[in-house]
């Protein structure tokens, strides 16, 4: 099953099915929401810092008042993150390793209670594992929803499932310019030109995003971000809109690599799985379809890019 990875400004981020067991719909950007990562050792375990275990309770994402009220290696009551994100009750979390993560469920061996590891190459933190609210393992404790695991809510400002202009989606604040035309081959003209407005991307199983900006996935017009990365665009599973997002990998997937991650693939391409099959692998393929109706090159047929968008929205090169 497909995550929807994204990188916008630099910061990893998850998206549509958070442990690979949410029966969301859409697919998820990986973005980290605080800052939770440890320095674990490469088999997942903390230097110096042994196992504790409490006498009850303390598994990743029950609610805590002290580091002592944790289980795990080298255990952590997580009330602010280093980004200043304020975490509802305390939140017991402890070093792990992502690449232990099980494939299926997201459940790791050193997260207690079958929690998921958050991190990047062997350094992670446990959060509790978690589907969206019509899932086995919907996240109840208040203020909390399922992103890539179970996270504040405070951390995400929008529901990607709101195309741009709806309630609950982003602020029409910016985007990518659009420049009007310049009959006299001179300067765009001001009066023209336009915003590409933004576009919530979703980073959980439960409906939760991160604003960025909006994108044409056929004339790949994203610019380069903050830190001058290239940008490409991809399309949200969720409305079909656009987002740019660094393509995630070195090198990107080319058409027909498999992909996890929506923005795995290079520009130009998505990372397509069957919408009838929840747990079909994701593949690289051309956007295709859409107003233009934009026809395939690689042999294969345009079909819809998922359940909710329809290939005369935007459509995959993929059967």
């Amino acid at each position: 099953m497909k995550r929807w990875v994204i990188i916008l400004s630099g910061v990893a981020m998850v998206a549509g099915c958070g442990n690979g067991s949410s029966s969301g719909t859409g697919k998820d950007m990986a973005l980290g929401g605080g800052d939770l990562t440890t320095t674990p050792t490469d088999d997942g375990s903390a230097a110096g810092g042994d196992m504790v275990t409490p006498p009850q309770g303390g598994n990743s994402g029950d609610p805590c008042t002290k580091d002592t009220d944790c289980t795990g290696t080298k255990p952590t009551c997580l009330t602010k993150a280093g980004d200043g994100s304020v975490w509802p009750g305390g939140y017991c979390t402890s070093n792990c390793n992502p690449n232990k993560n099980d494939a299926m469920t997201g459940a790791n061996p050193n997260c207690p209670g079958g929690g998921t590891c958050i991190g990047q190459d062997t350094m992670g933190a446990c959060e509790a594992n978690c589907t969206d609210m019509k899932g086995s393992m919907p996240c109840t404790r208040a203020g909390y929803v399922c992103a890539q695991g179970c996270e504040p809510s405070s951390l995400y400002e929008c529901d990607p499932t709101k195309k741009i202009g709806q309630a609950g989606g982003c602020p029409q604040d910016g985007g990518v310019f659009l420049p009007g035309p310049a009959p006299d081959g001179g300067n765009a003209d001001a009066g023209t030109s336009t915003y590409s407005g933004r576009v919530c991307v979703r980073l959980g199983a439960d409906n939760v995003g991160q604003c960025t900006d909006g994108c044409n996935v056929f004339t790949q017009n994203c610019q380069p971000d903050a830190m001058g990365n290239d940008q490409a665009c991809y399309a949200s599973d969720d409305t079909g809109e656009g987002v740019c997002s660094a393509p995630y990998g070195n090198p990107p997937g080319a058409d027909g690599d498999a992909c996890q991650y929506l923005n795995g693939c290079a520009a130009g391409l998505g990372c397509w799985s069957d919408p009838k099959n929840q747990n079909a692998p994701g593949v690289c393929r051309p956007f295709c379809g859409g107003p233009g109706n934009a026809a395939c090159k690689n042999g294969k047929t345009c079909v819809d890019l998922s359940m909710t968008v329809m290939k005369s929205a935007v459509g995959s090169c993929a059967m």
